[in-house]
């Protein structure tokens, strides 16, 4: 029952990975209120469509 992750699944989940921590990058370096926004915005959008592509993941396995 263990979910079989394709390699595409797995490039995109580092993709967003990444996108995430160059989100939080920009949160904590930011001047000024609308780049520390766009930059926490920016790291929960990763880490949203990380999980999503885990939970799509786990779906797949769960017999019907």
């Amino acid at each position: 029952m263990i979910p079989e992750f394709p390699v595409s699944r797995v490039l995109f989940m580092i993709v967003y990975g990444l996108l995430a921590l160059i989100g939080l990058y920009c949160a904590g370096r930011g001047q000024d209120f609308g780049l520390s926004l766009f930059g926490t915005l920016l790291g929960l959008f990763g880490l949203a469509m990380a999980f999503l592509l885990i939970k799509r993941g786990w779906d797949q396995a769960r017999p019907e």
